[in-house]
């Protein structure tokens, strides 16, 4: 598939904003979180533990989105963007719109999910 360069520099821009405003939201979970030793409960340990396991969670899907972010942006500068992982088929622009980091087709999706 082969892209305009305006389609490539729209494709380049998304990217680009996407992975400021995750690096913007890692930046935010990773400031240290001060939970006091002031607990009354074991409840509130509970808590304090669930939002932390939750925290790690999320700071870890964030890593893997900037890191499927840098895989696109280098996919563009290698010309090969916009094509299917595992069947070397072009992934539909309405895809990468809506996933511009996407590696695989729709078809290959479903299949992946199945």
């Amino acid at each position: 598939m082969s892209f305009s360069t305006e389609q490539i520099t729209r494709f380049s821009e998304k990217l680009l904003n996407g992975r400021k405003e995750i690096k913007k939201r890692l930046e935010e979970l990773q400031k240290t979180r001060d939970y006091g030793d002031d607990t009354d409960s074991y409840q509130e340990e509970g808590d304090e533990t669930t939002e932390f396991s939750n925290q790690v969670e999320l700071v870890e899907s964030l890593k893997t989105r900037t890191e499927r972010i840098d895989t696109a942006l280098q996919k563009i500068k290698d010309g090969t963007y916009g094509i299917c992982e595992t069947c070397k088929q072009p992934i539909p622009l309405a895809v990468l719109e809506v996933d511009p980091e996407s590696e695989l087709c729709q078809d290959c999706k479903l299949r992946q999910t199945a």
